[in-house]
């Protein structure tokens, strides 16, 4: 998957202020930075074996230790409203910088970071409606971390938070440049036979988009006794994943 891109350091040269900023902010700041530098050598100090680089594993691992840096933070430094517009700022130089130094694109994290609230709420309070039903996810929305790749080779990829309704899919890009995207299950030519919580989504073209690369921590099958989850029901059977440089 494309989730990567080549390190250009190795982490002690980055930013560590924000000059111009207020004083509060720069505060808030340079201890996020002393936290994710504290967190690299937690995870390089940790007997838990490292996901393979290049997976979703390795972002839900990176997203996991960038919730807790920015609560131990929050704890340390009181009053801090992470919804104010420069406080925002500081997090995402922050945390673009932690994901740089194991080649990951911020993007990924605070989309992945995004999903779990999301599905917490869309799974609060779920009653089946049918008796077949066994899960949440059969019934409610689904948010994904999503990878989008252009129709036009050498057009960047696009990341963002992907929501699935069961009849269509609203994909909001987490650059705020980028247009959201819609799309309807129709519009999905095929889906891959996921793996732990991932797989990819091959789409018309009418799209304007080859396919999405989507994972979450919550592990949905290909279909159920219902039809298929992805797809319409007319759409075929799940395809093997394919290997991705």
């Amino acid at each position: 998957m494309a989730l990567f891109r080549r390190r250009t350091n190795d982490g002690p040269d980055w930013i560590t202020d924000l000059p111009g900023k207020s004083r509060s902010t720069r505060k808030f700041f340079q201890a996020l930075v002393q936290e994710y530098l504290y967190g690299i050598q937690r995870l390089q100090g940790s007997s838990v074996a490292t996901p393979s680089t290049g997976s979703w594993s390795q972002v839900e691992r990176l997203a996991i230790e960038h919730n807790g840096c920015l609560n131990r933070v929050g704890r340390k430094i009181r009053g801090v409203n992470v919804l104010d517009p420069e406080i925002m700022d500081a997090i995402r130089i922050a945390m673009d910088q932690f994901a740089a130094y194991y080649g990951v694109r911020g993007s990924l994290i605070r989309v992945w970071a995004f999903t779990k609230p999301f599905n917490e709420r869309f799974a609060s309070g779920w009653q089946p409606s049918e008796l077949f039903r066994f899960a949440w996810w059969e019934e409610r929305p689904i948010a994904f971390a999503c990878i989008l790749h252009p129709i036009q080779e050498g057009e960047p990829l696009i990341d963002g938070l992907l929501v699935f309704d069961h009849v269509k899919y609203e994909f909001t890009p987490d650059a705020k440049a980028e247009p959201q995207v819609v799309w309807g299950r129709r519009q999905v030519r095929e889906a891959e036979e996921p793996k732990l919580g991932a797989t990819v989504l091959h789409l018309n073209r009418s799209t304007g988009y080859s396919h999405a690369d989507i994972a979450s921590s919550v592990i949905v099958p290909w279909g159920t006794p219902a039809g298929p989850l992805f797809t319409a029901h007319s759409n075929p059977g799940p395809r093997g994943r394919q290997r991705r440089n």
